[in-house]
């Protein structure tokens, strides 16, 4: 082994350390409001009320169950719900790493410069950085996909032991994200074709671990589905052409990984070291872009979407590199080593868009905590509050009720079959339903229109406001407030329009006294 076969595996893993360090100390203060969202029913699972949104009411607003019992595990001993999901999610992160650089000591027991790369590429990427704080899911997704990957994988050398890990750890999976068994169903197609005795032992698995938990969503929530579904589970054209309009976004974002992921297929291919284990990636892959091609992409920053499959993408482009750099062409194979920490390196200089948006904390969570602490500490406890920003004015206002008027946390709006589009954000996923007649008949005692610090029902965000716009009942019963709120003491006013003076304006709407 030469000096520099010695040294340049550790000088792979700081370089990766480092990177990610920066990307830690750059995003930090990115927290996402919809995260709050699953926050609220560990709040009142910890208080004692169960796993609901609102006290009584059994509706499956969240869709990450694993995710909310851990944290609320966290919880139970102690800590902050909201420490507790970066607790989460950095660990996740780390774990993603350990098990990357396993996984190719494994295929490669004689190599340590293609384990090192790959890592390299998993912890260096702003996505998962992002998200490993952003207070959601998506880097534990990641993990439990690779981990379960791994034992699909393992079903060629130990066999049904593998298969029924695999089923398990894919029933973890579907437990996370409702998309979950999706990625099963590329794994039982694989061995189908490598390992058609393990396949049966991975559906029993899958089916007795994931089976108990459908059973028990039926018999609490009353339903098969996590309330979401049906409401970001509508595809149409217009969804499609969103979802390649984030595709093709990711594409041409530093560091360029779902380009260089396609390259390393094609070079693996033309090389002739094409194998199983690339075959299963590849269908992940596959099935994981269509998916989002037909749900339409995301809304939120940083491409959330892509942190499940970046793993994959690090374990290909380690794999194509490695012919070059232990063969004749190990000159060509250890240029293009400085080639990817540059494009890494770059991402933190010229992020995207789409990416640079998480500098901060989330809008609707800054603003949105600001109006929860306020309605806490001001209205009437028990209170009925309709509003959109379903996640963190409800977590910062838990004497309170609330109607989710986007249909996340209510079962009747998540339901309503054709909504007219008519809004303004309805081409937003997650955000095209609404009821106006429906929050009407609930009677609230405060309605909040637009977004998290209030804005006229005229405007017409979304479909509700719209519509109560349009409701004669509404004008008869409701009357708008406005009232300033001093932020100054909350750190960052200043990053945002709605509070950057020290003052931030809150408009509601409340019902009249009878």
């Amino acid at each position: 082994m030469t000096n520099l076969s010695k040294f340049l595996p550790i000088t792979l893993l700081l370089i990766a350390l480092l990177l990610s360090l920066i990307d830690y100390v750059s995003f930090q203060k990115f927290y996402h409001d919809d995260a709050f969202i699953s926050l609220r029913y560990v709040q009142n699972f910890l208080h004692g009320h169960g796993l609901v949104w609102n006290p009584g009411e059994r509706v499956e607003g969240y869709s990450n169950f694993l995710w909310v019992m851990l944290v609320s595990l966290l919880g139970i001993a102690g800590i902050d719900p909201v420490m507790a999901t970066k607790w989460l999610g950095i660990g996740s992160l780390i774990a993603v790493g350990c098990v990357g650089w396993r996984f190719c000591r494994q295929q490669y027991p004689d190599d340590q410069i293609t384990p090192m790369l790959a890592v390299l590429v998993m912890l260096s990427s702003l996505p998962m950085i992002i998200w490993s704080i952003g207070g959601l899911e998506p880097v534990l997704f990641a993990l439990l996909l690779l981990l379960s990957i791994w034992q699909t994988l393992s079903t060629e050398t130990v066999g049904m032991r593998g298969a029924v890990a695999a089923g398990l750890l894919f029933a973890l999976l579907s437990m996370t994200r409702p998309d979950g068994p999706l990625y099963f169903v590329c794994a039982l197609a694989w061995m189908a074709v490598y390992n058609r005795k393990a396949m049966q032992f991975a559906i029993a698995a899958f089916l007795l671990c994931f089976g108990s938990f459908l059973l028990w969503r039926y018999s609490y929530y009353g339903d098969w589905l996590p309330n979401p579904a049906y409401v970001k589970g509508t595809v149409m054209l217009s969804n499609i052409w969103r979802g390649l309009e984030y595709l093709r976004d990711y594409a041409f974002s530093l560091p360029y990984l779902l380009p260089l992921t396609l390259l390393a297929i094609i070079w693996l291919k033309v090389q002739r070291v094409w194998q199983s284990r690339h075959t299963l990636f590849l269908m992940i892959l596959a099935a994981h872009l269509g998916y989002i091609v037909l749900v339409g992409g995301d809304h939120m920053p940083a491409f959330r979407f892509m942190v499940p499959i970046i793993p994959l993408s690090a374990l290909l482009i380690a794999d194509a590199l490695r012919p070059l750099i232990s063969s004749r062409r190990r000159n060509l194979g250890m240029a293009a080593l400085p080639i990817i920490i540059l494009l890494l390196c770059l991402q933190m200089i010229f992020p995207p868009a789409l990416v640079a948006r998480a500098k901060h904390e989330d809008g609707a969570a800054f603003l949105g905590r600001i109006v929860g602490e306020y309605i806490n500490a001001t209205f009437p406890k028990g209170s009925l509050i309709a509003l959109n920003t379903a996640g963190s004015t409800p977590y910062y206002a838990p004497d309170h009720r609330f109607i989710d008027m986007l249909g996340l946390n209510d079962r009747t709006i998540a339901k309503r079959k054709d909504p007219p589009k008519v809004a303004r954000w309805q081409d937003v996923p997650g955000h095209e339903k609404g009821d106006g007649k429906y929050v009407l008949s609930r009677k609230p005692d405060y309605i909040i229109a637009g977004g998290a610090a209030g804005y006229a029902v005229t405007m017409g965000w979304f479909l509700t406001e719209y519509e109560l716009a349009r409701e004669p009942e509404f004008s008869r019963w409701y009357t708008p407030e406005m009232i300033l709120i001093p932020v100054r003491q909350y750190e960052g006013f200043e990053l945002y329009e709605e509070s950057e003076t020290g003052e931030m304006g809150f408009a509601y709407y409340q019902r009249k006294q009878n």
